[in-house]
């Protein structure tokens, strides 16, 4: 049977992926249905098995029909001249020395901090080729990225003011250590409406832990004091168009992160917080740290930080940051679709890669996204999007992702290429070690899931209205 069993504090929940439906069910059935009949009086077990296979009947509890995984390649070229998001990485250069950097030097396998910078004949013809791709349906996005891509401001204002002569809706943003912003170029960005995200860690202990320059110093308060003449500039522009990054890292301390978002005088009530956790593979960061101890200590906090959620969307309120750690998978389970499994399935969450987004080095190379870095190239300015090696990236996926096809978490696994990368390659072996904490994760968002559910069924409602990149 092609299911997974889980429970909250008050029900025993059993997830049927074949019908993609969350079934609570009798403490009885769900044990059996986990292997367990001790301690049953016979009559017990016999009704409990009768109601299964009348379950079974109606086509729930039955095993995997999947026959392969199918992407549908015909639709490629159609689809990569509706590009939706231009990453333009303006600079390797950086101003700061943030510990848990992937280009820190302590990534086996990404590059280091390094003085390129992406000359303008680069950015140009990157955009030229990007806009005459672009989605006509949806206003498209330029992003600039880094390095600190205030390093390289020359670039980034002929970009903007070129991108917008071309097609006047084009949307711009990047994200910023928040130390350096100069007073012309924060005209710039306000005259221009650049959206952009600034890292902010938390409170000055946990932000200048890992947050700082060369020679040590944190950066708390200068991120504070860059917030600060942004807001004096201009309070509409900091109120609409400011938001925030936080990169979670040990020792985990998710509830104090969310207090000082919810008390911080510079943090807009229409601001969102993006949250993402340190990557755990390749790295000699987490060295000191035992794993077992880690793993403790992040499901602890974890559990606090759900609690507390369940307690304010039960209750009709809201928190930036915790939103911004759960909503993203929440959002898979709220608006999953409730078909019977088909014989052939979409490969996990991977992208068609170039449509959503497209990321192109300092020397005008073209790349999957800015997580994937700068391995596997799909093209380049001078040629555009090689369709060839787009397909093969999708081919290799579908081949190393076979144990997918008995996977319960099948229809909920959000796995892109991201979680296949090992080196310069798409490695099976590296997806499967990232497959059950893949499992972990999705059992602990379909516990929280109905837990918010068990107290207030439409808590989650506001999810419909809400779309993820």
């Amino acid at each position: 049977m092609l299911i997974h069993r889980f429970k909250t504090k008050n029900n025993f929940y059993v997830y049927d992926t074949c019908t993609n439906k969350i079934l609570q069910v009798d403490r009885i059935v769900w044990d059996i249905l986990g292997g367990e009949k001790a301690g049953y009086a016979p009559e017990k077990l016999k009704e409990a098995e009768e109601a299964i296979e009348n379950a079974k009947k109606s086509g729930l509890f039955s095993h995997s029909p999947l026959k392969g995984l199918k992407f549908p390649f015909e639709t490629i070229p159609e689809r990569l001249k509706n590009l939706r998001q231009l990453i333009l990485n303006l600079t390797e250069k950086c101003n700061l020395r943030c510990r848990y950097c992937v280009y820190s030097g302590s990534y086996y396998y990404e590059r280091t901090h390094s003085d390129k910078m992406m000359p303008w004949d680069v950015a140009r013809r990157a955009i030229d080729y990007f806009l005459e791709n672009a989605t006509k349906e949806k206003r498209p996005f330029i992003t600039f990225y880094g390095g600190e891509p205030m390093l390289n401001p020359e670039v980034l204002r002929k970009s903007v003011l070129y991108a917008k002569e071309r097609r006047p809706d084009v949307r711009f943003n990047f994200t910023t250590n928040g130390v350096y912003l100069p007073d012309d170029m924060l005209d710039f960005l306000v005259q221009n409406r650049v959206f952009f995200s600034v890292s902010l860690d938390g409170p000055q202990e946990i932000h200048d832990r890992y947050r700082v320059k060369a020679n040590g110093e944190g950066t708390f308060r200068d991120v504070v004091r860059t917030l600060r003449r942004i807001r004096e500039k201009d309070e509409e522009y900091f109120n609409t168009c400011v938001g925030f990054i936080v990169t979670i890292a040990p020792p985990y301390d998710l509830l104090a992160i969310d207090d000082f978002f919810s008390s911080f005088e510079l943090f807009p009530e229409t601001s969102s917080i993006v949250v993402s956790l340190v990557d755990e593979n390749d790295t000699t960061f987490f060295e000191g740290w035992k794993r077992e101890e880690l793993e403790e200590m992040k499901i602890k906090n974890f559990e606090k930080a759900k609690d507390r959620f369940v307690e304010l969307i039960t209750s009709g309120r809201r928190s930036a940051f915790l939103n911004g750690l759960f909503d993203g998978n929440l959002i898979l389970i709220h608006k999953r679709e409730m078909t019977p499994l088909p014989p052939y399935h979409y490969p996990n969450g991977i992208c068609l890669p170039g449509e959503r987004r497209l990321f192109v080095s300092t020397d005008g190379k073209f790349y999957i996204c800015e997580k994937m870095g700068e391995r596997l190239p799909i093209g380049d300015v001078e040629r555009g999007i090689d369709i060839e090696k787009v397909e093969n990236l999708i081919k290799r996926f579908i081949e190393i992702s076979d144990e997918c096809l008995n996977c319960w978490a099948v229809r909920l696994c959000n796995a892109c290429f991201i979680a296949a990368k090992k080196g310069n390659e798409l490695s099976r072996e590296r997806k499967k070690e990232n497959c059950e904490g893949i499992r972990s994760t999705i059992d602990f968002y379909l516990t929280l899931y109905t837990e918010i559910r068990e107290k207030k069924e439409n808590a989650l409602d506001y999810l419909k209205n809400v779309e993820m990149e």
